[in-house]
Parts: C-alpha cells; sequence; structure tokens
C-alpha cells in the first residue's frame, strides 16, 4: 500500500520484470534449454514464466525448482530421471525448495501429484 499499488498489480509488474529479463538472458545463452543453474538468481522464479523456457523440441514439459538457483526441465516421459535429479539437488542445497515436480497450465505452474 506504501507504493500505492494493490498486490495483484504488484505481482503483475514483477512477472513483467522477470518476463523481460528472461527474455534478455535467453538471447544471452542462445535461447531456451532444459537446465537453468546459478545464471542470475532468478533460476527457481522462472518457473512462473516457464511458457518462456522450454525448448521448442520439448514436448509435455516437467519443471522442478530443486533450490533457489535451479530450474531444469525434463519431458514427461523421463519424470523418474527429473524426480530424482530435483531430489538430489534439494538433498545439498543449502537454500532447499522443493523435490516437487510441477507442469506448466498455459498461464501458471501446477504441482503434480
Amino acid at each position: 500500500s506504501s507504493w500505492g499499488l494493490a498486490v495483484d498489480e504488484l505481482h503483475a509488474l514483477a512477472l513483467e520484470n522477470l518476463r523481460a529479463r528472461t527474455r534478455r538472458l535467453l538471447e544471452e545463452i542462445g535461447g531456451p534449454r532444459r537446465e537453468y543453474a546459478a545464471l542470475d538468481g532468478y533460476d527457481a522464479a522462472r518457473l512462473l514464466v516457464a511458457d518462456l523456457l522450454v525448448p521448442p523440441d520439448l514436448r509435455d514439459p516437467l519443471f522442478a525448482i530443486p533450490h533457489e538457483h535451479a530450474c531444469l526441465i525434463a519431458p514427461a516421459d523421463r519424470e523418474g530421471d527429473l524426480r530424482a535429479a530435483a531430489a538430489r539437488a534439494h538433498r545439498t542445497a543449502p537454500l532447499a525448495l522443493t523435490p516437487a515436480l510441477f507442469r506448466w497450465t498455459g498461464s501458471a505452474p501446477e504441482r503434480t501429484a
């Protein structure tokens, strides 16, 4: 309220900023890849703009954000491998987030079962 913004307005601005920052980063690294780790401190937050991250050849992607400096992506048919990698990274991270996997719904991430 001290900024004169509603929570949803602030969230929209933050997402807009993250999308712009992610587009610039993708230009710098040569486009989407399957692993974003320790690039600029916003790696896990990029789950919120996952539609920008998926390589064009990857179908039915799943995402993991095991710690603050990682966003991992794999096709659904490699779910077991991604789940194991996320668990390993989560277990050894100083600032762990979650070993859970997520799917992009078209507008937001959704946790898988």
